[in-house]
């Protein structure tokens, strides 16, 4: 699908010289660039995107040229070509980290790409992989206690911290703080032994609340000496993510749920459940990990501030006798 949508002329912060470089011929060095920084499948999904929807439209403008208000043009351009939502983002998650790159090269003066889907991909009551009812979670919990019940604490953990599933199984004991109330967060596991940094590339303190301690406590018992993985069959290497995909997928559908829900939809509930109770949306995004243009976060601090508010999981929902 081949879009048209260009920015009007001489529209920008200031006058493109014939150095700067399109947004096209950008793109070839980030991309050269950034194989560091990426997993293999992620490059070329951003190069799939960028092959089949933003050279063809905007790849020929000045990187100079591009306003908040022309990256937000072309995003709409996608949306009222038909183009998925999910697409959509990830099409906006590259402009802009690739203008992240080029505002350090100090190729732009600021990132255009910032603030500019705001609102725009907001889907309300979007029945598939969201988070789960707490009576989906319930059934869920339960039958894997009879399933599956190696799997009850990852299926614990993961609401009560707001941890990627590939994170939950990358954690190692002494990844535990010394008083158990609290876990670095340091790398997430892929698969086939390959580890690598959390998403956004940065460690971070995420603090237990009562329930989450409980469940790191019983792992680490299970997992000396205390460089094995918390959650794993034998302590050599974690529980894979496609494995608890499948695992996921077998509870679902013997639960009868029909929507689809994955493991990562676990960490939406967390994030859910959090604002339902009061929590600010502030501190869900800190304690999830996500990465914000507004916020700088001091990862030292995180526990001390943040542990009151993951005390909130404590009540309302559903855990297993064995952890209570």
């Amino acid at each position: 699908m081949q879009l048209t949508y260009a920015p009007p002329a001489g529209h920008g912060r200031r006058a493109p010289t014939m150095e700067t470089p399109t947004l096209s011929e950008y793109a070839r060095h980030w991309l050269a660039s950034a194989g560091g920084h990426y997993r293999p499948t992620t490059l070329r999904g951003y190069r799939s995107v960028l092959a089949c929807h933003i050279v063809p439209a905007i790849g020929h403008v000045e990187l100079q040229a591009f306003t908040r208000r022309d990256v937000r043009r072309f995003l709409m351009s996608l949306l009222a070509a038909g183009v998925t939502v999910g697409m959509a983002r990830m099409a906006y998650a590259i402009l802009s980290a690739l203008f992240t790159a080029a505002e350090e090269d100090e190729w732009v003066a600021d990132n255009p790409a910032h603030g500019a889907a705001r609102r725009l991909f907001r889907r309300a009551h979007d029945r598939d992989g969201r988070a789960p009812s707490r009576d989906e979670y319930r059934a869920l919990l339960e039958l894997s206690v009879r399933r599956y019940p190696h799997l009850v604490g990852i299926w614990t953990l993961l609401p009560h911290t707001g941890l990627r599933p590939g994170e939950a199984v990358g954690l190692r004991a002494d990844d535990v703080g010394p008083s158990g109330d609290e876990v670095t967060v340091a790398r997430t596991y892929h698969g086939s032994g390959r580890f690598g940094p959390p998403k956004n590339g940065r460690t971070r303190l995420v603090p237990l609340n009562r329930i989450a301690r409980a469940v790191v406590a019983g792992q680490i018992a299970a997992s000396q000496p205390p460089h094995r993985w918390l959650f794993g069959p034998s302590g050599e290497l974690p529980y894979t993510p496609n494995y608890l995909q499948g695992a996921f997928r077998r509870l679902r559908r013997e639960a009868g749920i029909r929507r689809r829900l994955t493991p990562h939809c676990l960490r939406h509930a967390c994030a859910t459940w959090l604002i339902e109770r009061g929590a600010r949306e502030v501190e869900v995004q800190r304690l999830l990990g996500h990465h914000s243009v507004q916020l700088t976060i001091d990862l030292y601090a995180r526990g001390a501030t943040l542990a009151p508010i993951v005390a909130l999981l404590e009540d309302g929902h559903p855990v297993p006798s064995a952890v209570a």
